[in-house]
């Protein structure tokens, strides 16, 4: 439950907020195919909030609010849309993005492990803290895109990873 700085309830949930990340994801998907590249966060967000919606989110909207009609009786009110909108994660769409894209030949990246599954750190400048990564290219999924991804990393190891793990590096 959330309230506009009028103090009037705005009402939003799971079902529409996903049909806005779908058109996100769609977004996406059309800003890399005109891209040549993975778009970043502002590129993202510069055809969300530009002074123009993306059709992609245009159209998620318009689903959003048929899902909200559905679930709550009511057309959403302009200011739950835009609620819904401002909910949308857009870092948070573009590393699902990545993680459904990988496929056979693509190069990853993830944080290395130690032989308990805890994420190894490393301390940069005597100060930062930060995860190891750890690099190797995708050579087969055997239970199809969906499931696990076999790695050879680049110190030539073989490792098996699920793909919510990864994040597919540009090549």
């Amino acid at each position: 439950m959330t309230y506009s700085s009028s103090g009037t309830e705005l009402l939003w949930g799971d079902s529409p907020a996903a049909m806005i990340e779908k058109g996100m994801q769609r977004l996406i998907a059309r800003l890399y195919t005109e891209l040549r590249r993975h778009p970043t966060v502002t590129e993202i967000d510069g055809q969300i909030y530009g002074p123009a919606l993306a059709p992609e989110i245009v159209d998620g909207m318009a689903k959003a609010a048929k899902v909200f009609r559905e679930d709550v009786g009511r057309d959403p009110t302009p200011a739950e849309l835009q609620a819904g909108l401002l909910l949308t994660d857009t870092q948070g769409a573009l590393f699902t993005y990545l993680e459904l894209e990988i496929q056979v030949g693509d190069r990853v990246m993830w944080a290395e492990c130690d032989g308990n599954g805890a994420r190894l750190h490393q301390t940069l400048d005597g100060r930062d803290h930060m995860i190891v990564p750890a690099y190797g290219t995708v050579t087969a999924q055997p239970e199809g895109w969906q499931g696990d991804n076999i790695i050879i990393r680049d110190d030539g190891r073989t490792i098996v990873l699920a793909r919510k793990w990864l994040i597919k590096l540009p090549r």
